[in-house]
């Protein structure tokens, strides 16, 4: 297959410290900052190339540079240096009201969009009807954009862009916005593009989303390309890189453990007990962070008394990257009250013995707290993180023991 894009040596950067001068006075007085430049490297010497047909999935962490790059890509940023080279209709969807005239109404802007990217009025009128029956806007397409919801907004630019007949589309972010039968709708139509052999360049937050229509992804860091290639080992690249950024935010911010307690936990903290480590061991007692499905995990979490301690009872929430709770328990719901009195160093193991979980980032929440619950000795929320691979049998949360049976 031969490529439609072609990123070479791309690199763009910003200048922080430009500033435009409002009288004659400022600009005399202030021309020395003026002069002082603070760039800001949003994209870094990225070299991608893409493929006819192909749908690359193009993640990283906010200011990475996704965003920046594909401006470029679509032409509405230029280059500070390198080239890029496109080949064929080439329709974007970038951001909020991007391409649209807010004091004009959704036909204006319909015409508008659709003589930019080379159509006649004749030709226009032959796709207008189906472009508002895809964005369910019937109603409002006499109604300035201004007046448009968020929502709105992204189903009549959606609907312009896939009904231009592009050869490449260029997505970023949107897809988020729309309620779900509209994201539902719009995948449908990505997925029939596909069909068509249409090249996607496709910029998401959603790891679910790009699994569901990508065959391969890029992975951007800082400006750069960090990884380039396979799906799944691109989530994987992706997921560490959230991770470790997120470690480093908590060691050099004023973070700590009261400020993320939840308020009701908060009322009934009496710090009694000191986290000392968490560890993640196998069946074998050997020490991981990454897990397979239908493994077992034996989470073991240290800690040091700061006095006698007779009445308690451990906790322990795991949740995902959207911090929905997947699982919670403690030694009271468990009928596993200890009657040993704490006094020094401890541990307490909480052993799953098969992980149900499917390919993710999980996150683990720590209590110990009086019998009655009535005192909180110590609260470690979100304190640690293990992972887990999946071999792709099955999507969604967790991976159930599914026989499929034909009578």
């Amino acid at each position: 297959m031969s490529e439609v894009i072609r990123i070479d040596s791309v690199t763009k950067s910003f200048d922080l410290s430009a500033k435009s001068f409002n009288s004659l006075k400022e600009k005399v007085l202030l021309r020395k900052h003026k002069n002082s430049k603070s760039d800001f490297l949003a994209v870094n010497d990225v070299n991608i190339a893409v493929k006819e047909g192909e749908t690359v999935g193009l993640i990283g962490h906010n200011g990475s540079g996704k965003s920046t790059l594909l401006k470029c890509v679509a032409g509405v940023l230029r280059p500070t240096s390198g080239r890029i080279s496109t080949r064929g209709r080439l329709a974007a969807l970038l951001e909020l009201g991007a391409g649209m005239e807010p004091d004009l109404t959704a036909r204006e802007n319909i015409y508008l969009n659709g003589s930019l990217l080379g159509f006649s009025k004749k030709q226009i009128d032959t796709k207008f009807d189906e472009i508002i029956y895809f964005s369910e806007l019937e109603k409002f397409i006499d109604t300035q954009v201004r007046f448009y919801s968020s929502g709105m907004q992204v189903r009549l630019g959606f609907s312009v862009a896939i009904n231009v007949d592009p050869d490449i589309l260029l997505i970023d972010e949107v897809l988020a916005v729309g309620d779900e039968s509209f994201q539902r709708k719009c995948m449908s139509k990505i997925k029939s593009f596909q069909k068509e052999g249409k090249t996607i360049f496709f910029v998401s937050h959603s790891v679910d989303q790009v699994r569901e229509i990508c065959d391969r992804t890029v992975v951007m860091h800082h400006g750069s390309v960090l990884y380039d290639g396979d799906l799944s080992e691109g989530v994987r690249t992706y997921r560490e890189t959230l991770l470790a950024d997120e470690e480093k935010y908590r060691e050099e911010s004023s973070f700590t453990e009261e400020s993320s307690m939840p308020d009701s936990v908060a009322k009934k903290y009496d710090k009694k007990v000191k986290m000392v480590s968490v560890e993640y061991l196998d069946a074998q007692g050997k020490s991981l962070k990454n897990f397979k499905t239908g493994e077992e995990i034996n989470v073991k979490f240290n800690f040091e008394t700061l006095e006698e301690l007779k009445d308690h009872s451990f906790s322990i929430q795991i949740l995902n990257n959207k911090d929905q709770m997947l699982f919670y328990t403690n030694s009271v719901i468990a009928d596993m009250v200890s009657e040993k009195t704490l006094d020094g160093k401890h541990s307490a193991v909480f052993k799953i013995k098969s992980i149900p979980f499917n390919e993710g980032d999980y996150f683990v929440t720590f209590g110990v707290v009086k019998t009655d619950s009535s005192r909180v000795y110590y609260w470690g929320e979100k304190v640690s993180h293990f992972g887990v691979t999946s071999d792709g049998r099955s999507q969604g949360i967790v991976e159930l023991n599914c026989v499929i049976e034909v009578e």
